[in-house]
């Protein structure tokens, strides 16, 4: 689809058909157009905002992700601001979500998701912006199996004038926000997402999550972190204990931050040197 040609179809409202909705999340609801003429789709997501007026805190969806365009990242064609509402226009991706998906997944189709995953995190992070709401209702399919990240709501910018300035805030959704966010401290962004992208691997190999959060009166977040190996015992870690993967989640849900940047460093070249 045409990114300028679809700003100019979007102008014309008569051309356009409300078909369903399609979900809610934190800051608004997404909804289903279709082109009455050319039968394109488009999702349209709507943001109630406080006022009237444009904050920067409000727009960073908006304004972040119009500057993106990936393969494995949802596009923006369009976005505009009346009155209190927001208005943004996305490509419409018509395979549903990997929160959709029931049950575990092939170690195969598992990793091939997570490939792409992987090249859309590193494409953010090339642009210096961190997602830090990394999960399967945030990852969604085209009906050809192509994954796009979507929902930059509590997205931000971690580079600035070309350095890296750390983060802070209790963001994200808890069962894939890494331990380092829950320390009340400041944090860097890319590892963030790295730890999630690990839960969502976990979760696609076995349907289920290693712990609740990753936090000191979790036991089994406690276990992971003495490396009492004895947590493996239980039923979800059986289902990948044979696995190749297993190696790789050990990278990717390293507790020390800086173990897992040089860990997916690791691993991106490892994949360039086999293409």
């Amino acid at each position: 689809m045409n990114k300028e040609k679809t700003k100019a179809h979007i102008s014309s409202k008569k051309e356009w058909e409300d078909v369903k909705f399609l979900g809610v999340g934190a800051f608004g609801y997404v909804r289903l157009l279709k082109n009455v003429k050319t039968e394109e789709f488009l999702a349209l997501k709507e943001v109630k905002c406080k006022s009237a007026s444009s904050s920067p805190e409000e727009l960073i969806e908006s304004i972040i992700h119009s500057q993106l365009e990936h393969k494995n990242v949802i596009q923006l064609f369009f976005w505009r601001k009346f009155g209190p509402t927001l208005f943004m226009y996305f490509e419409y991706a018509n395979g549903g979500s990997l929160g959709d998906l029931k049950g575990a997944l092939a170690e195969e189709d598992a990793l091939r998701y997570f490939e792409q995953l992987r090249e859309g995190v590193d494409f953010l992070h090339s642009r210096g912006v961190v997602h830090r709401d990394i999960k399967p209702d945030n990852l969604l399919l085209t009906e050809d199996g192509v994954l796009k990240i979507t929902d930059l709501g509590l997205s931000s910018i971690f580079v600035w004038r070309g350095v890296e300035v750390p983060l802070r805030g209790f963001v994200g959704t808890q069962h894939y926000m890494a331990p380092e966010i829950f320390t009340g401290r400041s944090y860097r962004g890319p590892p963030v997402d790295m730890w999630a992208c690990g839960v969502v691997l976990f979760n696609m190999l076995t349907a289920g999550l290693p712990w609740s959060t990753a936090i000191s009166n979790d036991n089994n977040y406690v276990l992971w972190v003495s490396r009492k190996k004895k947590i493996f015992s239980r039923k979800l870690w059986d289902k990948i204990e044979g696995l190749s993967s297993l190696s790789l989640l050990k990278r990717l849900l390293a507790v020390d931050p800086s173990e897992r940047d040089s860990n997916w460093l690791q691993l991106r070249r490892q994949e360039n040197t086999h293409q």
